[in-house]
């Protein structure tokens, strides 16, 4: 990060920051915590103060940035590269005196429902609904953002997480619907599909699992 010609007008802790809490809950610990942890010597406390104390030095600002991408990688996987970018930027705006930001990969209209709300959940089993809520709600513990907008985004393309996704779909519903699991589990994978074209309305090309060929060497293990 680049030092500024003046001291960024930063009145917020940077855990406090609409764009920080955007992010995935892997990235978002992992940004407050590397910033606040300057407090313990390094830093005054205040929130002026330690902004201006982590963004306006370059050795200081490169040190952080620094922690942060590798502590991002350690935290939210070795393929998490969307988390790392994310991540910077979110600490970019705070040494900017911002709170918003805009993400790589996050769908330009707005997307309002969870994939609790489709109609097409109504139509499979309730075994198979409950295991395919199981598995996308799961993914708000670290993985995803809760938003609506960034949890489609974040489980249908981030980091081509779609067939991982619906290898961890497929594993759960098998296990929950017992000896239907395979059928059910291709129903599961059929509502999957549509709450991903709500991001992207070409998400037949734009994604690779099929319900005949699940396996990924960065499948999830079921949750």
């Amino acid at each position: 990060m680049s030092s500024t010609s003046s001291p960024p007008q930063q009145t917020q802790y940077i855990s406090t920051l609409p764009a920080c809490t955007e992010l995935a809950p892997c990235a978002s610990y992992v940004v407050s915590s590397v910033v606040q942890q300057l407090t313990n010597g390094l830093c005054l406390p205040t929130p002026a103060a330690l902004a201006n104390c982590a963004c306006t030095d370059n050795q200081t600002s490169a040190s952080i940035a620094s922690d942060i991408s590798s502590d991002v990688v350690q935290s939210c996987g070795t393929t998490a590269t969307e988390d790392v970018v994310s991540a910077l930027i979110v600490f970019s705006v705070y040494c900017a005196g911002g709170s918003q930001a805009s993400f790589p990969g996050i769908p330009v209209t707005p997307v309002t429902e969870y994939i609790s709300d489709l109609p097409e959940i109504s139509s499979i089993s309730q075994c198979a609904s409950s295991g395919l809520g199981y598995i996308i709600q799961g993914l708000t513990t670290s993985e995803c953002p809760s938003a609506a907008t960034a949890l489609v985004s974040c489980a249908c393309f981030k980091n081509d997480n779609y067939p991982s996704v619906s290898s961890a779909i497929q594993t759960k519903v098998e296990a929950l619907c017992d000896t239907s699991g395979a059928a059910q589990a291709a129903t599961a994978l059929s509502v999957f599909k549509v709450y991903c074209s709500l991001a992207n309305s070409n998400v037949g090309a734009a994604v690779t699992g099929t319900t005949s060929g699940l396996s990924s060497s960065k499948a999830l293990s079921p949750l």
